[in-house]
């Protein structure tokens, strides 16, 4: 888990809340504090050092170096052959590391699993229609050039792996759309829970992050990657860049439209509350 200073105090203490209340007890939890950090976050942070000292593990690192560098130096810190990864305001389903845990135990063949997630705005309470995310390997694979088929805050995967294929790649907002990318074309299989195992925040500014020149440059920059690497057909690209085009640039209005009809009429998963 990453923290910086933009997190919220009590989003945050939600969220690694219930990661140590998990069913099945995580054996560590990094925690990478990316720069300094108000006092009240500072304050939440020293006191669960404090509680869970045997299994918390808090890296301050001097400056904010972004959410790539910043994962990348957490992995050097995790000693489990499994990593679980967790974002600062989202909530985990309890038997979340239960589910995935047993999947990764059950299939050695497996590098990376998702889950499905249940975005919610405000309060856990408040849930929105989901995405539904293609569960097996191929296909994801056929998702990949349209667009991110792993839910990132969902994922559990084999460290060696991740690490010797040299962590999450720099590409701003799409590290971990990359990484997915590099891992399934060195042949390594990734696959999806059909359980909601994440209760993910979501609202007008998680569709503004999305947006801008960034964005769009970058997105181009990975299908152009997957194109060239055999994951993506040229007639594919123009189409899936074009949408892209569209998605970054539009009115928020449009967007929230857009992003209402790619959600199914129906919350993926489960519906239990946290």
């Amino acid at each position: 888990m990453c923290a910086y200073q933009g997190d919220n105090p009590a989003d945050f203490q939600l969220a690694l809340e219930s990661i140590l209340n998990q069913s099945t007890q995580a054996d560590e939890i990094i925690l990478v504090v990316d720069g300094p950090v108000g006092a009240p976050l500072h304050h939440i942070i020293k006191q669960y050092q404090d509680t869970e000292n045997e299994r918390l593990t808090a890296i301050f690192l001097p400056e904010n170096a972004g959410l790539t560098r910043a994962l990348n130096h957490g992995l050097k810190h995790c000693n489990h052959p499994l990593v679980v990864r967790m974002d600062a305001d989202d909530i985990a389903h309890r038997d979340r590391i239960k589910h995935q845990l047993g999947f990764m135990q059950a299939h050695p063949e497996v590098a990376l699993l998702g889950t499905q997630m249940t975005e919610f705005t405000g309060s856990p309470k408040n849930l929105l229609p989901s995405k539904t995310l293609p569960l097996c390997h191929g296909e994801i694979v056929r998702k990949l050039p349209w667009r991110n088929p792993i839910n990132h805050p969902t994922v559990c995967f084999r460290r060696d792996i991740v690490v010797k294929l040299g962590g999450y790649p720099e590409l701003k907002f799409l590290e971990d759309y990359f990484l997915w990318s590099k891992l399934i074309a060195r042949g390594y299989r990734c696959q999806n829970l059909p359980l909601s195992l994440l209760f993910y925040r979501f609202d007008d500014q998680t569709l503004l992050r999305r947006s801008g020149a960034k964005n769009f440059t970058n997105e181009i920059r990975l299908r152009w990657w997957l194109r060239n690497h055999d994951l993506c057909s040229t007639p594919t690209f123009l189409v899936a860049s074009l949408m892209q085009l569209i998605l970054r640039f539009a009115p928020i209005s449009l967007r929230r439209y857009l992003w209402r009809r790619a959600r199914s009429t129906a919350l993926s998963g489960s519906n239990e509350q946290p």
